[in-house]
Formats: C-alpha cells, structure tokens, sequence
C-alpha cells in the first residue's frame, strides 16, 4: 500500500465529516465576523441613550439659579 492509496481512502473517509462540520464551521465564521459590529452597535445605543438621558433632565443653567428638580 503506497502513501498516495492511503491518503485517497484517508479522504473518502473524511468527505463525510468535512460535510457535518461546514455548517458549524460558517455559524462561527459568521459570528465572528459579525461580533465587532455587534459591539460597536451596542456602543452607540449606549451613547444615544445617555444622549438623551443627559439632555432631558434640566436645560443648561449658569449655575447661578437653582435646578428645577
């Protein structure tokens, strides 16, 4: 049995398992490629809200008069 006959029944026996692992293999890919945006989408939620948080609790005073709260 020469080294090539062995890896030609090597790889019909890995063809199968090559198949099974494509799908999870790309859901892996796919949320690695996708978690930077992830985080970066979630930074700009957190600094709108804060946005909007820090411009809805009282307008810019002088610090001479008193908040309304």
């Amino acid at each position: 049995m020469t080294l090539d006959t062995i890896l030609k029944q090597l790889e019909h026996t890995l063809a199968p398992v090559r198949q099974v692992m494509k799908l999870p293999l790309t859901i892996v890919a796919a949320a690695v490629g996708f978690a930077p945006l992830a985080v970066l989408f979630s930074f700009v939620l957190r600094l709108s809200w804060v946005a909007q948080q820090n411009t809805s609790v009282a307008p810019f005073s002088t610090g001479d008069e008193a908040p309304p709260f």
